[in-house]
C-alpha cells in the first residue's frame, strides 16, 4: 500500500539498459483508512492488502493500470585492460614489437557503429553498374543492423526512402552491398562463391558508382540522410575514391576491384588501396579470384568479396609520443586496430640517455575516448667501447 505522495523508481543493475518488467497497480480511493508503507527513519515498514477484493464498495479500484519505464544505453568511456609497462632492448630496430595495449568499449550491449569500406568494385568487366558492389567491414564489438539505412553517392538526385531493407554485419565481419534490382542474390553467390553476407540495396540505378571517381556514404536512417545527399555530413562512414589519380590504383578497364591494404590506415588516402590481383590476399578474407559466369556476369571480374577480421570495438592512437633524440621522428607507432606498439625510430632507444620512455595512448570507441600513459623500459646493451 503506497500513499499518494510516494514516488516509485527503478534501480537498475550496473550497465543495465532496456525495458524492465512492468508494474501492475490498482488505485485506492479516499475511503481507505489504513496505513501506507513507510520508509522514514531509514527502515521500511511495508503495508499490504488483499487486492482480490476490489471494485464495488471496496476502496481498491476494480481496474488495473500498468507502469513501465525504459533505461537508455549510455556509451561509457573505453576501459584499458592492458597498458604495460613494457620493455625492449635499446637500439631495437624499427618495426620491433614493444607490446599490445588492449581496451574494451566500456559497456556491453552498447556500441557506436564503426564501419569501414574495405573493397569497391566500381568498374567491372561485367555489365556496369549491375555488378558493382561495395564491401563494408564492422570494426565494432557488437553487430550492426543496417535495416532502414541509406547508401548513396554524391549526386543531385536524392533517394526517396531508405534503400536497405534489412541486413546485419557481425562484429569483425563484412557485408557486400550489391545491386539487388538487377542481380539476383543466387547469381551473385554463384559468381563470387557461396557464404557471402549479401545485403541488398534497391534503387542502385540512382547511385551508380562513377568510374572516374566518386564519393559514397552510409546513413543510419532516412531522417539522417534527408537533405544531406550532397554534403554527407551526417553519414556514419564515407569513402571518396579516385581513378588513376591522387595515389589511387590505375584501373584502365581491368575489371578488378580496389581494396584497402591495411585496416589501420586512412581509407580516404589512395596510397592505401591496391588493385585486386588473382591469388593476392588483402587484410580481410582470402586471395582474390576471377569471377565465374553466372547470370549476366562475364566471368572476367577480379576481387575478393567477403571475409572477416578480429574486431576489438575500439581504435588506438598515440596522442603524445617520445622523441628524445630530437630528430622529429617519433619513437613509437601503434596499429590503429590491434593496439600493437612497435618501434618507429631506433635512435630514440638509448639506455644511456633514458632508461625508460613514456607515451600516451588513446582508445576511441567512436563516441568517447580514454587516454593512458604507457611506460616502456629500455634494456641496456653493452654497446659502448671501454674508455
Amino acid at each position: 500500500m503506497l500513499s499518494a505522495a510516494t514516488e516509485v523508481r527503478f534501480l537498475p543493475a550496473p550497465n543495465y539498459n532496456g525495458a524492465p518488467g512492468a508494474l501492475t497497480v490498482r488505485a485506492l480511493d479516499d475511503t481507505y483508512a489504513g496505513p501506507a508503507s513507510d520508509t522514514s527513519g531509514g527502515s521500511e515498514v511495508r503495508e499490504t492488502a488483499d487486492a482480490s477484493i476490489n471494485g464495488g464498495s471496496s476502496a481498491i479500484a476494480g481496474t488495473t493500470a500498468t507502469l513501465g519505464t525504459s533505461i537508455n544505453p549510455v556509451n561509457d568511456d573505453p576501459v584499458f585492460t592492458a597498458s604495460g609497462p613494457y620493455n625492449i632492448d635499446e637500439n631495437s630496430s624499427a618495426g620491433s614489437v614493444v607490446g599490445d595495449v588492449e581496451a574494451n568499449d566500456g559497456e556491453a550491449g552498447f556500441s557506436t557503429p564503426h564501419l569501414i569500406f574495405t573493397e569497391v568494385m566500381f568498374d567491372p568487366q561485367s555489365s556496369d553498374a549491375d555488378w558493382e558492389w561495395i564491401e563494408v567491414y564492422n570494426a565494432a564489438s557488437d553487430s550492426v543492423d543496417l535495416s532502414g539505412w541509406v547508401l548513396d553517392d554524391i549526386n543531385t538526385t536524392a533517394a526517396a526512402a531508405a534503400n536497405i531493407a534489412n541486413g546485419t554485419i557481425a562484429a569483425g565481419g563484412t557485408a557486400i552491398l550489391y545491386n539487388a534490382d538487377d542481380v539476383a542474390a543466387a547469381d551473385f553467390q554463384a559468381a563470387w562463391g557461396g557464404g557471402l553476407n549479401l545485403i541488398a540495396v534497391s534503387g542502385w540505378s540512382a547511385l551508380p558508382l562513377n568510374n572516374a571517381g566518386d564519393t559514397f556514404s552510409l546513413w543510419q536512417s532516412f531522417a539522417d540522410y534527408s537533405g544531406d545527399h550532397t554534403t554527407h555530413a551526417n553519414a556514419v562512414v564515407t569513402l571518396a575514391y579516385d581513378k588513376d589519380n591522387n595515389g589511387w590504383p590505375e584501373i584502365d578497364g581491368a575489371g578488378a576491384s580496389v581494396y584497402l591494404t591495411d585496416l589501420a590506415t586512412d581509407p580516404n588516402s589512395g596510397s592505401n588501396w591496391a588493385l585486386s590481383t588473382v591469388g593476392v590476399a588483402g587484410p580481410i578474407g582470402g586471395a582474390a579470384i576471377q569471377s565465374s559466369t553466372a547470370g549476366t556476369n562475364s566471368g572476367l571480374d577480379v576481387g575478393s568479396p567477403g571475409g572477416s577480421h578480429a574486431s576489438e570495438g575500439v581504435s588506438y592512437s598515440i596522442v603524445s609520443n617520445a622523441n628524445p633524440d630530437g630528430d622529429g621522428s617519433a619513437a613509437f607507432s601503434i596499429d590503429r586496430i590491434t593496439g600493437v606498439i612497435t618501434v618507429n625510430d631506433a635512435g630514440d632507444l638509448d639506455y644511456e640517455s633514458n632508461t625508460s620512455l613514456t607515451i600516451t595512448v588513446r582508445a576511441d570507441d567512436g563516441t568517447s575516448v580514454t587516454d593512458t600513459d604507457v611506460t616502456i623500459d629500455l634494456n641496456p646493451l653493452n654497446d659502448n667501447n671501454p674508455v
